[in-house]
Formats: structure tokens, sequence, C-alpha cells
């Protein structure tokens, strides 16, 4: 991640499987903006299909802990958890893409890499982990823990107006997010991710979601 070149309009972008390593340099980073000035808003741009359930949730509750507006924005992708960051900004303040890709499916039953994580758990832990994730869903969306519990087991795109019906999101943003490309070598790879998402930046701030400094 390269968060130099976003840091000092407070845009911290979430991308590629959430795991331990990247969870915790995004929240040293909210902690730090929220250090630097407590008043301002912080953007989180998102555009991830998945990871580890403990370090979404630890994402999560950084988020729900900040007294400052959190702006969320989905680019390309929120999927499964990750949709659950999208739900945890400020009402009024949560935004989809035209094309964004927004889907709750998470189920432990199917999703091989939330099983493995949590394999060696007794019953009673996957039950409660389970459960924690449906009330934060029902908490901070307009779904009830049954409607989640369903939507968390179908492997679909939820269209734009599920996605405002549900409360994930409040407003769509009239942009539609180009394919990020894969590129082979790592450091052209990251020259053109710099770009594609400082063009995105750019066109975020004309449609004056995100501020300028």
């Amino acid at each position: 991640m390269h968060y130099e070149i976003t840091e000092k309009e407070r845009i911290i972008i979430v991308h590629d499987y959430i795991d331990d390593s990247l969870a915790s340099n995004i929240i040293q980073n909210m902690l730090k903006l929220f250090k630097d000035d407590s008043t301002k808003k912080i953007y989180i741009l998102i555009d991830s299909q998945g990871g580890k359930v403990t370090s979404i949730m630890a994402i999560y509750d950084t988020i729900r802990y900040l007294s400052c507006e959190v702006v969320t924005i989905a680019l390309k992708y929120a999927s499964g958890l990750v949709a659950l960051l999208l739900a945890a900004g400020d009402t009024g303040r949560r935004y989809i893409c035209n094309n964004s890709e927004i889907s709750l499916f998470f189920d432990f039953k199917t999703n091989e890499s939330a099983i493995d994580e949590i394999l060696q758990d007794s019953s009673n832990r996957i039950n409660n982990i389970i459960n924690k994730l449906l009330n934060c869903f029902s908490e901070n969306t307009a779904l009830d823990i049954e409607k989640v519990r369903v939507l968390s087991t179908v492997d679909t795109k939820l269209s734009i107006k599920n996605v405002l019906e549900a409360s994930l999101a409040d407003k769509v943003i009239d942009i539609y997010i180009p394919f990020e490309s894969k590129l082979k070598f790592s450091f052209m790879e990251n020259l053109f991710r710099d770009k594609y998402y400082d063009r995105i930046i750019k066109e975020l701030k004309v449609n004056k979601v995100i501020d300028r400094y």
C-alpha cells in the first residue's frame, strides 16, 4: 500500500485480501490521522473481495471507535465481510459507485478460507463469531439478523436498489470504476496502482465526495 500519496488528504485505501499485516497497517494509519486531527473526516476507499475474519473485524472496531466522521466509499468491490466496512461508515456518508460489486456472501459452510481460519476452534466459538458478525451487519444496516444470514449464504451481487434499501450504503456516485490491470512486474504494478487510485480520487473530488485540501 502507498499511504504516502494520500495521507495529507486523510484517505486510506483498503485493497486486496485483508490479512493481519494489512489490517495492522490500515489501523495504524487511521489512528495516526485521528491523532493528527480528531475533527477532520477520514475517507476509507474500499476495493476488496475478502479477508480474514479477525482482520476485517479489527478494522471495523477501529472505525466504530473513531469519533471523527468516517466516509466509506466502495470502489469496484466490497464483498462478503468487507461490505461490513462499507456499512460501518457514518450514516449519510457511505457511498457506492455505479458499477460497484457488493455482496454479503461469507457462508462459513462453503467459504474455504473462513473454514481454514476457524477449523481448530470449538463449535461454540464458531457460533459466537457468526452471531457477532450477523449482529454487526444488523446494527449497521436496515437488515434483520435472519435476512443477513440468508444473504450471507447466497453468492450473488446485490443491485444498487438492494444496497440502498438494505442501508449498506446511502448514496450512489455517478462514476464507473475501471478494473485494475494486473501487470507482471511488481515495480510497474505499484506504479500503475498509484496512478489508478490517483485518477479515482480526482474523480471523487470532482463529484464532491472527497473534500479538496
